[in-house]
C-alpha cells in the first residue's frame, strides 16, 4: 500500500509545483482543471483509485484462479462469512492507507502552493475536510467494489477490466457521446456520485448533493457485495467435503481402518473365509495392514501360517521409519494358489501399544471407499433431543452404534464437526496444510455452541447380548451446557471433554464387569478355537 501513498503525495506535489501561479481559491471561481488548489493537490487520487481497485479485484478473484476457493469453502461452510472477512481485511488495509495518503498529499501540496505565493485552502475552510475525508472513503469504496466484482466474475483480469471501464472510461465516454438529456442518469455512476462529496465547489445539476452522493456510492458497494454473497453461496461449486484427513496422507490417522472397499467378487471370497478373520486377529500394536493386491485360490489358505508370517514381518519394522505408502515396504505372500500383497500403515503414536480390533485397515486391491458414520450419529441425536425441552437438570442422550471406531474418529466428527485438511499455497509457491473442523458438529463450534440443553452424549458401540461388558462406551460432555454433568460419575465409560480446542479423554474408573459383578471369564465356558 506504500504505492498508494506515494502516488497520492508524489503526483499531488508535482501537480502543485506545475500549477504554481495558476491556482485560485474556490471563492475565485476555480475548479478541477481550472486551478482549484484542493483538486490540484489531490490529483494523485485519480491514479490511486486504479491501484486500490486492482487490489480489491485480486482479493476477490485470486482464490478462484488457484482453486483455493474450494478449500476455503470447506473450512468455512457459511459462505457469507468469507465475503465479510474479506471486506473487513480489505477495509482495514485500504482505509487507513487512504487517510494517511490524502492528508499527506494535502499538507505537502498546500505547502508547495503556499511557498509559491499561490492561493491555498485550509482543512477548516468550508467543505474542505469533508472533501479530503470523502476522498479516502471513495478509495475504500472502489476497493470494495473491486472485491465484489472479483467474486462475481471469478477472474482477476475480467474484474479489473470492468472496474476500470465502469469507473474511468464509461463516465467520460458517456458524457461526451450521450445526449444531455441523460446527464441526470450519469450522475448516479460511482465516480460521479463520489464527485458530489470530494469537491468543494458544486457543479449545478451535474452532480448530486454531498449526502446523496455518499448514499449512492454506498448503495453501489452494498449491491456489489450483496450479489457477491449470493453468488458465492449458491453458484460456487461445492468442495469435496474439504479434504478428508485420511485422504491427504494415510499415516495422518489410523482411522483408515474405517476405509473398507465394497464387497466385490474376490473380496467376498476373502471375507467369507476364515483367513480374513484370522488376519484381522493379528493384533499388531504398531501397524494396520493395507491389502494392495489379492489373487483368489481354489481353496481356503492356511490362515495360521499367514498370520504368523505377517507377525514376523511386522515385528522387524519400525513405525517411525516411514509416514506414507510411497515409502512403505511391501510383503508378498503366496500359498496354494492364493497370493496377497500387504503394506504396513503406521498407527498414531498415541494409539500404539494396544492391538486394534481389526488388523486389515484398507482393502485397496479393487479401489477404496471411505465410510463416514458421523451423519448417522448426528441424525440419531437430532431425533432424540427434540423429544424433550429444558428439563431443568442435566440431560444425557444415549445412542447405540455398531461401527468400527477404536480411536473415536467418527464420534468426534459427529459431535465437533468433520475433520479436514485445509491446503494452501505459500508466497514462494510451496504448499502448507493445517487440520481444521467443519461447523457441522452436533455440539457446534466455539463461540456458537448448539443443543445446550443436552449435557452429554453417551455413545454405546458394539453392544452384544453375551458380551455387553465389552461394549465401547464413551461419554461426550457438552462444552457449554445449560446444566452441566457432575464430576466423578461412576460409569463404565471413557469421558471426553473439550478443553482449549483439544479433546481430552479420561479413562473409565470402573469396568462394566466390575459394575455388574460378572465372573471372569464372562460368559463362562471354553472359547471357540481360532483355527
Amino acid at each position: 500500500m506504500g504505492a498508494v501513498i506515494l502516488l497520492l503525495v508524489g503526483l499531488g506535489a508535482i501537480a502543485a509545483a506545475v500549477s504554481t501561479g495558476s491556482a485560485a481559491t474556490p471563492e475565485e471561481g476555480g475548479g478541477f482543471g481550472n486551478g482549484d488548489p484542493l483538486s490540484t493537490v489531490l490529483t494523485g487520487a485519480d491514479f490511486a483509485v486504479l491501484l486500490v481497485g486492482v487490489l480489491g479485484a485480486l482479493t476477490g478473484a485470486s482464490e478462484y484462479g488457484s482453486r483455493m476457493i474450494l478449500a476455503t469453502i470447506a473450512a468455512v461452510p457459511r459462505r457469507w462469512q468469507i465475503v465479510v472477512s474479506k471486506v473487513i481485511v480489505l477495509t482495514v488495509v485500504v482505509l487507513p492507507t487512504a487517510l494517511i495518503g490524502v492528508l499527506a498529499a494535502f499538507g505537502v501540496g498546500m505547502g508547495i502552493l503556499s511557498a509559491g505565493d499561490d492561493a491555498t485552502v485550509a482543512l477548516t475552510d468550508d467543505g474542505v475536510l469533508r472533501s479530503v475525508l470523502g476522498m479516502a472513503g471513495y478509495l475504500t469504496a472502489i476497493a470494495l467494489i473491486g472485491l465484489g466484482l472479483g467474486i462475481l466474475l471469478r477472474s482477476a483480469a475480467g474484474s479489473i477490466g470492468v472496474l476500470i471501464g465502469g469507473v474511468i472510461v464509461l463516465p467520460t465516454l458517456a458524457a461526451a457521446l450521450l445526449p444531455a438529456s441523460l446527464d441526470s442518469v450519469l450522475k448516479f455512476l460511482p465516480s460521479s456520485a463520489a464527485a458530489a462529496f470530494t469537491t468543494v465547489l458544486g457543479a449545478g445539476d451535474e452532480v448530486l448533493g454531498a449526502t446523496a452522493g455518499a448514499l449512492v456510492l454506498a448503495a453501489w458497494v452494498a449491491v456489489t457485495l450483496g450479489t457477491a454473497v449470493l453468488v458465492i453461496t449458491f453458484a460456487t461449486p461445492k468442495p469435496p467435503r474439504a479434504v478428508p484427513c485420511m485422504a491427504a496422507r494415510i499415516a495422518c490417522r489410523a482411522a483408515a481402518a474405517s476405509a473398507i472397499a465394497p464387497a466385490k467378487a474376490s473380496t467376498t471370497a476373502w471375507l467369507s473365509t476364515s483367513p480374513s478373520e484370522s488376519v484381522n486377529r493379528l493384533g499388531d500394536p504398531n501397524f494396520l495392514l493395507w491389502l494392495s493386491a489379492l489373487r483368489e485360490g481354489p481353496r481356503p489358505p492356511a490362515s495360521a501360517r499367514l498370520r504368523e508370517d505377517l507377525r514376523r514381518w511386522l515385528s522387524q519394522l519400525n513405525p517411525d521409519d516411514f509416514t506414507d505408502l510411497e515409502t512403505a515396504p511391501e510383503h508378498h505372500w503366496e500359498h496354494d494358489g492364493w497370493a496377497a500383497t500387504f503394506k504396513p500403515i503406521p498407527r498414531r503414536p498415541d494409539a500404539r501399544g494396544r492391538p486394534p480390533q481389526l488388523a486389515i485397515g484398507v482393502y485397496a486391491h479393487q479401489g477404496v471407499s471411505f465410510i463416514d458414520d458421523a451423519p448417522a450419529i448426528r441424525n440419531a441425536l437430532a431425533a432424540k433431543h427434540h423429544a424433550y425441552g429444558d428439563l431443568g437438570a442435566p440431560f444425557v442422550v444415549a445412542v447405540g452404534t455398531y461401527i468400527h471406531d477404536p480411536d473415536h474418529w467418527h464420534s468426534a466428527n459427529a459431535l465437533y464437526g468433520q475433520e479436514a485438511v485445509q491446503i494452501g499455497e505459500t508466497s514462494d509457491g510451496g504448499t502448507v496444510t493445517r487440520t481444521v473442523r467443519q461447523s457441522d458438529g452436533y455440539f457446534g463450534v466455539p463461540g456458537n455452541w448448539q443443543h445446550q440443553n443436552v449435557a452429554g452424549v453417551l455413545l454405546v458401540n458394539q453392544l452384544m447380548p453375551y458380551y455387553f461388558h465389552k461394549a465401547e462406551v464413551t461419554l461426550w460432555r457438552h462444552p457449554d451446557p445449560l446444566h452441566p454433568l457432575a464430576d466423578g460419575l461412576l460409569l463404565p465409560a471413557v469421558t471426553v471433554d473439550f478443553d482449549d480446542s483439544r479433546l481430552i479423554e479420561t479413562p473409565a474408573t470402573v469396568t462394566a464387569a466390575e459394575m455388574f459383578e460378572l465372573p471372569d471369564p464372562w460368559p463362562p465356558g471354553e472359547r471357540w478355537p481360532d483355527d
